[in-house]
């Protein structure tokens, strides 16, 4: 019988409204779910990529400007956003471009479209993203066999690479389970209406 309760419970505060209200509102103000979904559409790049990233980059504070000067939500060096968006046919008069969260959030999402291009793997685009993919090549050249993550020289871009890949994992685990839920729920509302 708990579990009964608990799938009432989960049903009431979790999809009453079937995420697309107060839930998908809170998450799309604090996480900028539209932006994020819009950009992965238009690049077809995995959106809970996309989101890891930001996770990873930024904590989702659109304000952050790191230490090297990389700037909004998916941390981009000014020079860089500027060579995307001239390949890219994106007006860019600024680095104050990316702190608009659309823009940061495009042209973040074209560099890492980029890398995936050039490296053919996930995580060697994620961490090209962070060191460069000049560096990422040179290591890549320089080692006997397939890459290894936990062997890449650097440890802010190896340490990258993992929490990217686990920020990555815990979104499709997240993703999954509201799948699963809301499965079983639409069966549980058809038993209930006896169809």
């Amino acid at each position: 019988m708990p579990s009964v309760f608990c799938a009432l419970y989960w049903r009431r505060f979790f999809f009453r409204y079937d995420l697309s209200s107060a839930l998908y509102q809170y998450l799309d103000k604090n996480y900028y779910l539209s932006e994020v979904n819009a950009v992965a559409a238009d690049t077809r790049v995995d959106v809970d990529l996309l989101l890891a990233v930001i996770n990873v980059e930024s904590k989702f504070n659109p304000g952050a400007v790191s230490s090297k000067g990389a700037v909004g939500l998916m941390q981009i060096m000014p020079a860089t956003a500027a060579e995307i968006a001239q390949r890219n046919k994106i007006p860019y008069a600024d680095s104050d471009v990316l702190k608009k969260p659309s823009q940061n959030i495009r042209l973040g999402a074209l560099y890492l479209k980029s890398m995936i291009k050039i490296f053919g793997d996930t995580q060697l685009a994620v961490g090209a993203y962070n060191c460069g993919p000049g560096k990422m090549q040179e290591w890549i050249g320089s080692i006997e066999g397939e890459p290894n993550v936990e062997r890449f020289p650097i440890d802010e871009t190896r340490h990258y690479m993992i929490d990217v890949e686990q920020s990555y994992r815990r979104l499709q685990r997240f993703r999954q389970l509201c799948n699963t839920a809301k499965e079983w729920d639409q069966t549980i509302v058809k038993k209930m209406s006896g169809n």
